[in-house]
This record gives structure tokens, C-alpha cells and sequence, in this order.
């Protein structure tokens, strides 16, 4: 896979979170258990966009602000975690 790929596949994970996050938060809670298991993986997204020189991308796409009225207090406690 190139870089690019794994960004496409690494933004669709944290858009996927982030729907799974307000989900949750919305009472739903049959998405708790697929949430724990991709919300571990942005630990890994996070190593990978430093190593890869892709972590400016990542705030990027969070600077961008495109999630909905709905979705945009959830995306900003995430893109917290990729500016520290």
C-alpha cells in the first residue's frame, strides 16, 4: 500500500470512530464494543502519521471542520489526541 492509501484508510477509521462515538453517546449502545476496538487503533494511526511525516495531514483534516453540527464537539476531543 502507499502512503496515500493508508491516510485514506487511516482518516476513514477516525471518521468511523467519531460516528461511533455519537452513537454511543446517543444511547446506542450496540456500537460500544466495535468503538473500543477502533479506538485502540488510533494509537497506532497517531505512530504511524509521525513516522510517516503525515500527522500535519491528520490536523488538517480535523482544521477542516467538515462533521456535521452533530458529530463536532466528538471530532474536536479527538483531534486533541493528534495535536499532542
Amino acid at each position: 500500500m502507499t502512503i496515500d492509501q493508508i491516510r485514506f484508510k487511516a482518516i476513514n477509521l477516525i471518521e468511523d470512530v467519531i460516528t461511533l462515538q455519537v452513537n454511543v453517546q446517543n444511547g446506542c449502545y450496540a456500537d460500544k464494543a466495535e468503538l473500543q476496538v477502533k479506538k485502540a487503533r488510533l494509537e497506532g494511526i497517531k505512530t504511524w502519521a509521525i513516522e510517516n511525516n503525515q500527522i500535519n495531514n491528520i490536523k488538517h483534516f480535523f482544521a477542516a471542520n467538515n462533521f456535521g453540527q452533530n458529530r463536532q464537539f466528538v471530532a474536536f476531543e479527538i483531534s486533541k489526541f493528534f495535536n499532542n
